[in-house]
């Protein structure tokens, strides 16, 4: 896959930096009494992989659920949620259950933010007189350094994780909550079928625990997109940002 971190650490040395109204953006967030089927909904209608969760009072940013934390309560180390509550009712659980803490600027910084999506997190959430005012994502990143990119992708990308089409899915979020990645690849005899995001995987958890049982990675794939090794890396650039993907698979 083309792989963002690859191209972020070219850009490092870079000296100029807008300004943070050009960069923020708008997440709407959630209260920790807010249920997790409000989370998977919020990631649906915005696009987003984590959600800022924030006092009702204060807007202080508390922590984040992310489509990661869902990933690892259907496969991974908070297993042990969906074992105790079974699904939908986990859905009506409130958020507070599963969120993480949020990787926050008190003071903005579009330098500092670089260096904790290049390192740590997918999103920053910047507050503002302590209350939450906007975020920076890495799809925020490789727009602002998009049109600097130069070279082929193959000078970028990495090997990716694959899947079969007939994977289940409960197996397809092991797979990703052990290797830490939020997305794999669904390859049949040597043929890209598609690609599947952490997204895909929480979205699909709104069902019954029989049907999401019985979900396999052809059942929720999403149809990939992809470049050539000898393609410009700016036009994989190019499709990341315009189509919100944060990698992209490499064809031969």
């Amino acid at each position: 896959m083309a792989v963002l971190r690859e191209f972020f650490k070219r850009m490092k040395r870079s000296k100029k930096w807008r300004k943070e109204e050009e960069v923020l953006r708008e997440i709407p967030p959630l209260y920790p009494s807010s249920s997790i089927g409000m989370a998977i909904e919020r990631m649906e209608e915005t696009g987003e992989k984590e959600i800022p969760v924030v006092d009702p009072g204060s807007k202080r940013v508390l922590g984040e659920v992310s489509a990661f934390d869902l990933v690892e309560v259907l496969g991974g180390e908070k297993e042990y949620l969906r074992r105790k509550y079974v699904f939908p009712k986990f859905l009506n659980l409130d958020v507070r259950e599963i969120m993480g803490p949020a990787a926050v600027l008190e003071k903005y910084s579009l330098k500092k933010a670089f260096e904790i999506i290049t390192t740590e997190r997918e999103t920053v959430f910047y507050v503002k007189k302590g209350r939450y005012a906007g975020a920076i994502t890495e799809r925020d990143l490789l727009a602002y350094f998009g049109d600097r990119a130069q070279g082929k992708v193959k000078d970028y990308y990495g090997e990716g994780v694959q899947v079969t089409p007939g994977t289940k899915l409960v197996d397809v979020a092991r797979i990703m909550a052990r290797n830490r990645i939020h997305r794999v690849l669904v390859v049949s005899r040597g043929s890209l079928k598609g690609i599947i995001s952490s997204r895909d995987v929480v979205l699909a958890m709104r069902g019954s625990w029989s049907e999401i049982l019985g979900l396999k990675a052809r059942d929720v794939l999403s149809e990939a997109m992809y470049v050539g090794p000898e393609d410009e890396i700016s036009r994989a650039v190019e499709l990341m940002v315009e189509r919100g993907y944060g990698s992209l698979p490499v064809v031969e």
